[in-house]
């Protein structure tokens, strides 16, 4: 993972080469910076849907394993993992900026596995994912 460049923002899009688009820091309230932030925002709300949508995928597939082989389980089951601790980095880093707002953050508290999970059971064994 590189470090960025001193001054810059990475942007949540990229340039039309597909490499990384970066912004001047020095102005987080510019137009460019505003654009950013919803960007993200958007990011972070249609990445909590699609891992609700996947343990309810999993959840509802257990019964049915045609549906969804062993294999593709364990590859879901460990991206939702991964998506999960992503998600819960990007809104800790969120709440550290000034400006923070709490009501901001979706429903979603992305919790892996899910709660109604029993102790030492995957997700898979408890019908939630």
């Amino acid at each position: 993972m590189s470090e960025g460049i001193a001054g810059l923002r990475l942007l949540p899009w990229t340039d039309p080469a597909g490499k990384p688009a970066y912004t001047p820091d020095g102005n987080p309230t510019g137009l460019i910076a505003q654009m950013a932030d919803d960007a993200e925002h958007q990011q972070i709300t249609r990445a909590s849907a699609v891992l609700s949508d996947v343990v309810e995928l999993l959840r509802t597939t257990k019964e049915a394993p045609r549906l969804i082989n062993e294999p593709s389980r364990i590859v879901l089951t460990a991206a939702c993992e991964a998506l999960t601790n992503v998600l819960r980095v990007a809104v800790s880093r969120g709440m550290r900026l000034p400006g923070y707002d709490r009501d901001e953050i979706p429903e979603n508290e992305w919790t892996w596995p899910p709660r109604s999970s029993h102790p030492g059971e995957s997700p898979a064994e408890s019908g939630n994912g």
